[in-house]
């Protein structure tokens, strides 16, 4: 390239880039063509002239979910910088990234189980589902409240159903039914089998992880602190769904939760879409346990609870 090709060259891209000339300004200013223009700032950019540079405001994040789904095998992670926020403003925030991967896995006709749970209950408020019809919400767990609390799984589908036009379906049950005799009554009973039969048909699941400690929200519901501390003293690390979970990721068969009514981890881990979102320091053991057990697809979570996660 000779000197006169290289001033050109400079020139066009200082007019361009710093002086924020259009490509139809520039061309006007030199006397070529505007293609002569768009063929020439390329030719720069092959040469070394111009270098980009992107400041990323979200690098922290990105760079923790990358490192999220390398050890925990996800397919996606999504790190939210929530700090400076109040509880609420963080699960508004996370809530909405929550929403642009869900629609990306919903389609018309789609069956969503949803979980109990804060970050669910968020999620139903804030969460958007765009250009989908005729889709039913699934409660993963039974079980209301006698309080009135708004974050058990049949508040949450009700909520979403309302605010996406859809259908839901409602498990009514209580949480725990601790005869065996009774469980299976009931869950051949016609309330509530078509709703336990949909845990084998779901496209996506939102899905929450709670801890076995007692200002947890298991805490909320009506189990003794007796049962709970039982739970965690024999190795129970999460609760996703119906289901007791160990640190390792594996379903604790024969414990308590055999009385929880919903859905069971090989269920969970049989949809091919589960999307959880969970936060805080206290639950990183169980959050931990849930990935470990890859139940999880996406996972959703703040930064400080990410950088807990690869400790």
């Amino acid at each position: 390239m000779d000197t006169d090709e290289l001033r050109l060259l400079v020139k066009i891209c200082k007019m361009y880039y710093l002086q924020d000339l259009s490509q139809n300004e520039i061309a006007n200013q030199l006397f070529i063509s505007r293609p002569q223009v768009s063929k020439l700032i390329s030719k720069a950019k092959n040469k070394n002239i111009i270098s980009v540079q992107i400041n990323d405001p979200f690098s922290e994040e990105s760079h923790v979910a990358e490192q999220l789904k390398k050890r925990y095998h996800l397919e996606n992670a999504v790190v939210v910088d929530t700090r400076g926020k109040c509880f609420a403003e963080e699960l508004e925030m996370l809530a909405k990234s929550i929403s642009v991967q869900l629609t990306s896995f919903v389609s018309n006709g789609s069956i969503i189980g949803i979980s109990a749970g804060y970050a669910a209950a968020a999620c139903a408020k804030y969460t958007n589902i765009y250009n989908c019809k005729d889709l039913l919400f699934v409660p993963l767990i039974a079980g209301q409240s006698f309080e009135g609390e708004n974050w058990y799984a049949n508040a949450n589908c009700e909520r979403l159903s309302n605010r996406l036009q859809g259908k839901y379906m409602v498990l009514n049950t209580p949480l725990i039914v601790g005869k065996k005799e009774a469980r299976i009554e009931l869950e051949d009973n016609k309330a509530v089998k078509p709703v336990l039969d949909c845990y084998n048909k779901l496209d996506v699941i939102l899905l929450g992880i709670g801890q076995t400690t007692s200002n947890s929200t298991l805490g909320k519901c009506p189990i003794s602190k007796e049962e709970i501390n039982w739970a965690h003293e024999h190795g129970v690390k999460a609760i996703i769904g119906a289901s007791f979970i160990d640190a390792g990721g594996n379903e604790m068969l024969g414990t308590q939760s055999d009385f929880f009514m919903g859905i069971k981890a090989p269920q969970i881990k049989k949809c091919k879409s589960v999307i959880a979102v969970a936060i805080g320091n206290d639950k990183v053991e169980a959050i931990k346990a849930a990935l470990k057990g890859e139940y999880v697809n996406i996972f959703c979570t703040n930064l400080a609870t990410g950088y807990a996660l690869l400790e």
